[in-house]
């Protein structure tokens, strides 16, 4: 029996997966597919998007391939014994098989060659003969049946029944049995083999699963506050976020005009996660730490960046027309062609789902991460990847002016001295792996914002150390203070100002006169001030302070279990408060200030317009007099005085921003906690005011 094509979509495929019409002549039996014109539409698209993705050499990139590959259809530089649970070298070959075929169909000199053609079959033969097998499940389950599902979806029609009906049992390996982003990357292995071998049935079901995934949830997935959960309440809106808006994005594309065509809600949903949740994490090129989860410092260097060639942005600016603006200057910027500063949101956002805080100016780029009994710290412990991060999520923060701030500064890191932790400053082992906690141990753990300013505070109790972390933003810069420290542990505990690629001269302010850093390290009791690449570093108070700038070494193996065991240097800037051993009620207090110049480093410590109300266990406030704004933390029930003199009062614990305008007070409040249901506020004073009243804001953007 031999089949033909039924509307240009392919029919070579073992009946048990097809509807036919039997007719006889006297030479063949034919048969003609019901697929849907649908099916057919979708699956014309898919391949298209396959070919036309190809990279301009791919008919060269063939042609190497071609003479390497061995005549049983292997390649001899793949260990396919290899069974790592990263970086899995076999999939290669899979990768390898995918390129041949997209040069196959693309309009190369390779078009329909038998050579190639043949080198396909033989490369898929030895696949699912040798059948390697990794520990990840990732790949046999998704990674490995994604390209297959290519594979087949291009050369189905040139495959024998044998062959694609064995190539489609593996790719059924993807089932709808996961969640969020590895939920939709199974579903689209299937929708990808249905549109292969035109079963409607699958498809449909392949796209319901896609689609229900775009929803608010507190489970893993869109969160409410627009960030992204995966692994539990962990924030990876970057790292399986990234997954599933691109696929989302592509497939917003890819059913439009069809039954499987996305709503309104969906839409909206969607771009709400791109544009105000993941675009807030990405300063031009460059993806913020916090959001990568366990790939934070992936074990090579340069894996920074956003996809930049936009395709995800430029699929949603064609879906979501009201945002198409939007969408557009984003793809600019991740692309390159506009600075990073030129558009995007500008203020504060606070994601109360996920314990972040995300501070955008013009020029400097802010955030901060911590973890709760409702959030899960950054996972250490999969893969083998992420292996020092077991403080990623305990208040440290990271200051991104040119992007490159800390690229591949990983492999050399002090991984104790991250910028804004408080530490034990010991040699032990950092922990990882299944007993290591995912979960914080404390409630009090959030912020507030405005849109324009935010406070952020963890009640921090870790790895024998306690303190009340507070950080405070504003326009051009943002306060940490630190109260409440103690350990009864016999090592200093330290709390790092910054530890960030030495990019520049090192300016120290002590005795009133600004000088450079002399030697590797100086430490001191005396200095007020540093400055290095344009940020100020601002000392408030007595404090025993360290100022290091000196190579260290290191390697990504040290990062990830899989990666390069090569000694990397880097030149480091680190500085650091040193509160001594078993220190009891210590406190910090600093300012960071970026976009500067270091001959303005006396005229900005000598600033007085930045008040610490307080910094204690009870109590901690600032007041930023230029703009009259107050932000203060209440640990407990209590009563702040103001500058003013008048006092605010509350009789919980909660965390304010105060902001005088011109005709009123506008009071933002919220309670780390999450779990009251009410508070009283008192501010002293007479207030008159036509129309006055409360307004109560959205918790999607305050918290």
């Amino acid at each position: 029996m031999r089949m033909r094509k039924a509307h240009g979509a392919v029919a070579h495929y073992p009946g048990r997966l097809f509807t036919f019409l039997l007719f006889c002549t006297t030479n063949a039996i034919y048969a003609e597919s019901t697929m849907s014109d649908e099916t057919v539409l979708i699956a014309q698209r898919l391949r298209d998007r396959l070919v036309t993705s190809a990279p301009k050499n791919v008919s060269q990139t063939a042609r190497d391939l071609l003479d390497r590959q061995s005549s049983d259809g292997s390649w001899p530089d793949i260990n396919y014994d290899d069974r790592s649970r990263g970086r899995w070298r076999p999939l290669s070959h899979l990768s390898r098989v995918v390129t041949l075929a997209t040069a196959y169909h693309a309009p190369t000199q390779l078009n329909q060659d038998a050579g190639i053609r043949d080198a396909i079959r033989s490369g898929l033969q030895y696949w699912v003969d040798r059948h390697p097998v990794s520990d990840n499940w990732w790949y046999s389950v998704i990674g490995g049946p994604r390209k297959l599902g290519d594979i087949l979806l291009l050369m189905v029609d040139e495959l024998s029944p044998e062959l694609a009906d064995t190539t489609g049992k593996l790719i059924h390996r993807s089932g709808f049995t996961r969640t969020g982003a590895n939920l939709i990357d199974e579903a689209r292995n299937l929708l990808t083999l249905a549109c292969a071998i035109g079963d409607v049935d699958l498809l449909r079901e392949a796209a319901r699963h896609i689609s229900a995934d775009i929803r608010v949830t507190t489970d893993e997935g869109i969160q409410a506050d627009d960030s992204y959960h995966q692994h539990g309440p962990q924030n990876m809106i970057i790292h399986y976020g990234r997954v599933f808006s691109n696929n989302q994005a592509r497939y917003a594309e890819l059913f439009a005009g069809t039954a499987f065509a996305y709503s309104e809600d969906q839409i909206r949903i969607l771009s709400r996660l791109i544009l105000d949740g993941q675009q807030w994490y990405i300063r031009g090129r460059q993806t913020d730490y916090h959001a990568r989860g366990r790939r934070a410092f992936q074990g090579r260097p340069g894996l920074h960046s956003w996809n930049a060639g936009g395709f995800a942005e430029m699929c949603m600016a064609s879906a979501d027309p009201a945002r198409r603006d939007e969408y557009q200057a984003f793809a600019a910027r991740v692309s390159g062609d506009q600075p990073a500063g030129s558009s995007g949101p500008l203020g504060n956002k606070h994601f109360w789902r996920s314990d972040t805080m995300v501070h955008r100016q013009i020029h400097w780029y802010e955030s901060v991460r911590f973890h709760s009994t409702r959030t899960y710290a950054t996972e250490t412990r999969t893969n083998r990847e992420n292996l020092k991060g077991y403080h990623l999520a305990d208040g440290v923060y990271f200051l991104l002016q040119h992007g490159d701030d800390y690229h591949d500064i990983q492999p050399v890191w002090e991984y104790r001295k991250l910028p804004g932790l408080t530490f034990l400053d010991t040699n032990a082992p950092i922990p990882y792996g299944k007993e290591t906690p995912r979960a914080g141990n404390t409630t009090f753990v959030g912020g507030v914002s405005d849109g324009r300013v935010g406070v952020s505070v963890m009640d921090y109790d870790k790895a024998g150390v306690r303190a009340k972390k507070a950080y405070f933003f504003n326009s051009n810069e943002f306060v940490c203070l630190g109260a409440g420290i103690a350990s009864n542990q016999a090592e200093d505990v330290l709390t790092t100002l910054d530890q960030s690629r030495l990019k520049s001269e090192v300016t120290i302010l002590r005795d009133g006169n600004p000088s450079p850093l002399k030697g590797e390290l100086l430490e001191g009791t005396d200095i007020r001030a540093i400055h290095h690449d344009k940020v100020a570093y601002i000392v408030m108070g007595d404090a025993t302070v360290a100022v290091r700038a000196k190579q260290q070494t290191g390697s990504w193996q040290e990062v990830e279990d899989q990666a390069s065991n090569e000694s990397v240097p880097q030149d480091v800037f680190t500085c650091w408060i040193d509160h001594g051993p078993k220190p009891e009620d210590a406190t910090y207090a600093y300012r960071i200030v970026p976009n500067t110049d270091h001959s303005d480093l006396s005229d900005i410590a000598d600033d007085n317009s930045v008040h610490v109300l307080a910094n204690t266990p009870e109590i901690q406030a600032i007041h930023f007099a230029d703009d009259d704004i107050i932000q203060a933390i209440f640990h407990n029930p209590g009563s702040l005085v103001l500058a003013n003199g008048k006092s605010l009062t509350t009789d919980s614990a909660c965390v304010i921003i105060l902001r005088p305008t011109p005709d009123n007070i506008l009071l933002t409040v919220a309670d780390p906690t999450q779990e009251q249901q009410q508070l009283t506020l008192t501010l002293d004073g007479h207030y008159v005011g036509t129309g006055a009243s409360t307004t109560q804001l959205d918790p999607h953007l305050h918290g």
